[in-house]
């Protein structure tokens, strides 16, 4: 995972994923003096775009369900990174 908001995240695979394809996923969210307990939700992938040079892909994907106070979690986590307000 390198971006995450409240609606999903972007992660780097190495296979591509179709879009529509729905996943399950179990995540932490990382803050600068603690971990999370495991997230869980149901996503589905919206995008999936090839890095060429990397063999890897892009690919985007939102929360189709996910516990109401793990999107606070990750609401706090968006709030305290530089630059945000």
């Amino acid at each position: 995972m390198f971006d995450l908001s409240e609606g999903g995240m972007a992660i780097r695979t190495d296979k591509p994923l179709g879009i529509g394809t729905e996943l399950d996923i179990t995540f932490h969210v990382i803050f600068r003096d603690r971990q999370s307990p495991p997230m869980e939700a149901k996503a589905r992938v919206i995008h999936c775009i090839p890095i060429p040079e990397k063999k890897l892909f892009r690919t985007g994907i939102e929360f189709s369900k996910i516990l109401p106070e793990d999107k606070k979690e990750i609401a706090a986590l968006v709030r305290s990174k530089p630059g945000k307000k």
